[in-house]
């Protein structure tokens, strides 16, 4: 069987066991560059796929060696990776041996992920209100009172939506691992929303549009936020408010399980990763050594 086949019934594997997109992308891209890698022996199709498949110890630290100088997050995703997809290999019969044990991978300095100051979100907030339209005001202030993912709000209509005067709920239908969940909507989020769907010409089915009148994407969404970044000075994604959401929570004294409740996370230990000191965090403590 021919390189790309196995590479389709894998992805159709993931997709199957609810992997997101942005997962399905990572994953291509990573084997994608260990095939690269493999092809520069100048190696044919046939014995292409048998060395992919059948990855020896010498081809990991080749491979290792081909990455350079990658940071040590960067080498270690993408072996994880690669070992996914091998022992799938094994499970389906496609690679006879066990996998090689597994090479001595660097090691690197765990932090917690990236999340915006509350000047930084200043900043932003001022961009919206001066340079943004409603639209995009909603949709940044959605993602960050709510921690929700940018594909999960890019899938959001009307009648997910239930809001009142003291109380409010957002419907996620298909969340990671097409898990369904409620999220608890705060008085500033009611409130934009309400403007928001007062503000339309004639309510369609899903909340955001964009401007060929077609449901907007995810690729909208980014492009919207990469616009805002220059505008506002601030590099600004959905991700890193979807982090700024679980940070915010967490020095609110929010317990742990609440806050993995209302990200939509698998277990406990992904939600934890914010306890663990961020960067910025780390740069505040040394300031206290200045004179």
């Amino acid at each position: 069987m021919k390189t790309n086949e196995i590479l389709d019934k894998f992805f159709h594997y993931l997709k199957i066991k609810g992997s997101s997109k942005h997962t399905l992308k990572a994953y291509k891209l990573d084997l994608q560059d260990y095939l690269k890698h493999l092809s520069e022996e100048h190696i044919n199709e046939k014995d292409l796929s048998n060395l992919f498949i059948n990855a020896t110890s010498v081809e990991f630290k080749t491979y290792k060696f081909y990455l350079g100088a990658s940071s040590p997050a960067t080498v270690k995703r993408k072996f994880m990776t690669l070992k996914r997809f091998l022992d799938w290999c094994v499970q389906e019969g496609y690679r006879k041996q066990k996998l090689p044990e597994a090479i001595k991978l660097p090691k690197f300095q765990t932090l917690s992920p990236r999340w915006l100051t509350r000047n930084e979100m200043n900043s932003i907030q001022r961009a919206l209100e001066t340079k943004r339209n409603l639209r995009d005001k909603t949709i940044v202030n959605l993602l960050y009172h709510t921690g929700i993912r940018v594909g999960e709000l890019v899938s959001l209509r009307w009648e997910d939506i239930d809001t009142g005067r003291y109380q409010g709920t957002l419907r996620i239908r298909k969340g990671k691992g097409e898990k369904e969940r409620l999220v608890p909507l705060n008085a500033t989020a009611r409130n934009l929303l309400q403007k928001y769907e007062e503000s339309l010409v004639k309510r369609e089915d899903y909340l955001f549009y964009g401007i060929r009148k077609n449901p907007l994407n995810e690729d909208g969404v980014l492009r919207m936020f990469y616009s805002l970044s220059k505008q506002a000075g601030v590099k600004v994604t959905p991700h890193a408010l979807r982090h700024t959401f679980c940070k915010n929570l967490l020095e609110s004294n929010v317990s742990i399980d609440k806050i993995a409740t209302l990200a939509g996370h698998s277990s406990l230990t992904v939600t934890q990763k914010y306890t663990t000191p961020s960067l910025q965090d780390l740069s505040k403590a040394v300031v206290h050594l200045e004179d």
